[in-house]
């Protein structure tokens, strides 16, 4: 330490040398424990981010776990309600089907009835047309 006598004098080149090598040296112990520091906290900051991303980890895991469980429900919902949709469609078509079918077999009866009726008219017609031309 720096006497008080020592302070009344004029500075000399050796005490400034002395005084910056001081303040290197305390500059120099300054610097490391701010490392050191720096280091306890890039460390500490290290674990707990480690931390965060195991627990965020772990939640995306529970969270698609549940998702997927979800999305397998609804996918199996969908599957019956589709199958129902498809069935009654399927029924309703094949009701449609028949009706058409029997419409069909109706309109071709109907069909050939109307023309016996017309063969026996037009047969008709001849033998009266032969008839009045043999009858003066």
């Amino acid at each position: 330490m720096i006497a008080k006598n020592d302070l009344q004098q004029p500075a000399t080149k050796g005490d400034l040398r002395e005084l910056r090598e001081e303040l290197r040296k305390e500059m120099k112990n300054g610097d490391n424990k701010l490392s050191n520091k720096i280091d306890k906290v890039d460390e500490r900051l290290s674990a707990q981010i480690k931390d965060v991303d195991e627990r965020l980890s772990s939640q995306i895991k529970d969270l698609d776990e549940r998702l997927s469980g979800q999305i397998k429900e609804v996918d199996e919902r969908l599957s019956a309600q589709i199958k129902d949709v498809k069935d009654t469609l399927s029924s309703q078509i094949d009701g449609l089907a028949k009706l058409i079918k029997d419409q069909t077999e109706e309109f071709q009866i109907h069909k050939l009835t109307h023309q016996r009726q017309d063969d026996k008219l037009d047969n008709h017609e001849k033998r009266i047309s032969q008839l009045e031309n043999v009858t003066p």
